[in-house]
């Protein structure tokens, strides 16, 4: 039933079922990750308010015609805009609900057949898109005699339709899609007798309010149990992968041991956010369906809820299976003992001065263990990356400062390079307040950017006060040539389009959501301090090199001082004078202690704040993984090492 005030009801076309009627739901990704499947929903809306002639509003709901967000919903649903034809006989609603959009059409032209009305609706939303998490087609009508109704239905279609089930007595769903289970359009009949108008539209179109409807709701949550099918899909056959750690341990191949636990240990976890992702659809599809009482066992739904239990046996037995072969790979690595595996060995320190920080580089850390040395407060975590020859990987140790700044960094430096004195090379990984240059947009850093000190670490609080001039007192060490090798070769890979930091990001982010990259309306450039309306919009992302969703890495230099800088005005005037990219304020220690000790080092910087009153800490997350992901990119460009004085490993 449309948003109306009344009308006469429809007639009988061709004496088979009266009032026929389309439905369509769309639901499709909301995710500022994948700003091309938004824009396609923007596309299609505007595509059937243009192509359907849906030029006026919805009086009753009181909605913008165009909406004013597509992501950023939160929990609840949103309803974003409607709109109808002048007739009224054709409306489309937009909503919003956590990470999904969900565009709906109504299809009620007197006279008009179901067949009529699908073209019509069809020839505007064209073919299947990946864009789309699922397609729904409700084919409704009114009939006194349901099983008739089925029957003439498929007369209609020519092709059979499945068991059906009772929505509630008198409203009855049948599915006449097909059957593979991974489909994401789904078409269904829907039928009610003649006095049931009000009772059917409440389950599929409205209850007079523009809220999602029941059955559309359900549907919703099961088209996500059928996407992440399609995901499944197109995983690693859990047979091949547990194969490589059969081979490796057959050949005694530490290397390839190690990397292929690294990828069964991704897949798992993989496996166990879909796991999670698939339990909590089918729990609010359940949900939705709470007025049915008693859920039926057979028709669409009884199969919708056998699939829901296959699914997630399948993934407790996928999971169960992988988890046992890397545990067999586990007692196996350690059978071989410390001649394979060098954990009392590792050549690269990284420091870390936060726990997401730590967080995010102890992920990309391959087979770690706890390690605690006698007489050194400090946990570290020991384990392995990749490093640019397949079967000779690095050996790693990473820890976490007590404390922020240079002094505690000095001091985490100097106590990991005395507990592991084979260590020959440190790096700092962590968040740092980046300088935005909106005037110049190849040096303008944003939230989420990379920056690497490939120019060095500036001391800018290390200073000679004269009367007539400050200088800095002394230049700070240089970073290591042996890692500048390895950027340089990071670059060159990045000009040719391949950017190995960015799996490692993903990879980090399907494990923790809450290392998901904010959405980039919260990355805001403000010009003045004192004024909240005061700002500036980024440059052209082409001509800043920026693309969608991912971070740019900017080379040059960081700034470091013991000072949490807080002011913008500072902050431009101090990065003008020297020249920098961010601020932070572990590099000068971390640059100074590895110096001392003959060591050389470097740092890698996630930019999660622009150094101004503003500071928060949405982006620290994402910023501290991006950071993680370009060391473990970097190391894995860097040739094995030997222990303590970085010569190349014969």
């Amino acid at each position: 039933m449309a948003w109306s005030a009344g009308g006469a009801p429809r007639e009988e076309v061709d004496g088979l079922i009266a009032e026929q009627e389309l439905i369509l739901h769309v639901f499709a990704h909301a995710d500022d990750r994948k700003p091309a499947d938004v824009a396609e929903m923007g596309a299609l809306w505007t595509r059937f308010a243009d192509e359907l002639g849906l030029t006026d509003p919805v009086p009753l709901l009181g909605l913008p015609m165009e909406p004013d967000r597509f992501t950023g919903f939160g929990a609840g649903t949103v309803v974003l805009a409607a709109r109808q034809r002048p007739d009224t006989h054709v409306q489309a609603v937009l909503r919003g609900m956590h990470d999904v959009l969900n565009l709906s059409v109504l299809a009620a032209l007197p006279g008009a057949s179901w067949q009529q009305l699908d073209a019509m609706v069809r020839g505007v939303l064209g073919e299947m898109s990946q864009a789309f998490i699922g397609v729904t087609w409700l084919y409704q009508g009114k009939d006194e005699h349901l099983d008739a109704g089925a029957r003439c239905f498929e007369e209609l279609e020519g092709r059979r339709v499945g068991r059906g089930c009772e929505l509630e007595p008198g409203i009855v769903l049948r599915e006449f899609s097909g059957r593979e289970d991974t489909r994401a359009e789904r078409r269904f009949v829907v039928l009610a007798p003649p006095d049931r108008d009000d009772e059917q539209s409440d389950w599929t179109w409205s209850n007079g309010r523009a809220d999602m409807p029941v059955l559309a709701r359900y549907l919703l949550h099961m088209a996500k149990v059928r996407y992440q099918l399609r995901v499944h899909a197109r995983l690693p056959e859990a047979g091949m992968l547990c194969r490589t750690i059969d081979d490796a341990v057959a050949q005694r191949d530490q290397a390839a041991l190690s990397t292929s636990r690294f990828r069964i240990a991704r897949h798992v976890t993989d496996l166990k956010t879909m796991r999670h992702t698939v339990e909590i659809a089918i729990s609010n599809a359940v949900a939705a369906l709470k007025r049915v009482g008693d859920l039926p066992q057979d028709g669409p739904i009884g199969d919708d809820l056998a699939l829901g239990t296959y699914f997630r046996q399948r993934l407790d037995d996928d999971i169960t299976y992988f988890e046992t072969s890397a545990e067999g790979a586990r007692l196996m690595t350690e059978s071989l003992g410390p001649a394979l595996v060098r954990t009392h060995e590792p050549t690269f320190g990284i420091v870390t001065a936060m726990p997401e920080e730590c967080a995010a580089a102890r992920f990309l850390l391959d087979d770690w263990k706890r390690v605690n040395v006698p007489g050194d407060r400090a946990n570290y975590f020991v384990g392995t990356m990749p490093s640019a020859v397949p079967d000779q990987p690095h050996v790693v140790v990473i820890t976490l400062l007590g404390e922020t700044a240079n002094n505690a960094a000095a001091d985490g430096c100097a106590n990991l390079i005395r507990s592991f004195a084979t260590v020959n090379c440190v790096l700092m990984s962590g968040i740092a307040a980046g300088v935005p240059r909106v005037t110049d947009p190849a040096k303008h850093v944003r939230l989420g950017d990379i920056v690497v000190a490939s120019w060095g670490i500036v001391d800018y609080d290390h200073v000679v006060d004269a009367p007539d001039n400050v200088s800095l007192r002394q230049p700070h060490p240089r970073p290591s040539p042996l890692l500048k090798h390895a950027v340089n070769a990071l670059q060159t890979d990045e000009h040719m389009q391949r950017c190995p930091w960015e799996t490692h990001i993903d990879a980090i982010v399907r494990a923790y959501s809450s290392f998901a990259r904010p959405a980039d309306s919260t990355d805001v450039v403000y010009t003045d301090e004192s004024d909240d309306q005061a700002t500036t919009p980024h440059p052209d992302p082409a001509l800043s090199g920026h693309r969608p969703g991912r971070p740019k890495v900017h080379y040059g230099r960081i700034g470091s001082a013991d000072r949490s800088l807080r002011n913008l005005r500072k902050r431009d005037a101090i990065a003008a004078e020297h020249n920098l990219r961010a601020f932070e304020m572990e590099g000068t220690g971390i640059g100074k202690a590895s110096f001392a000790n003959g060591l050389e080092w470097y740092v890698v910087r996630g930019i999660s704040d622009y150094g101004d009153r503003r500071h928060g800490h949405l982006w620290r997350n994402y910023a501290a993984a991006v950071a993680a992901s370009y060391v473990r990119a970097l190391l894995g460009a860097c040739p094995p090492l030997d222990v303590r004085g970085g010569q190349i490993r014969a």
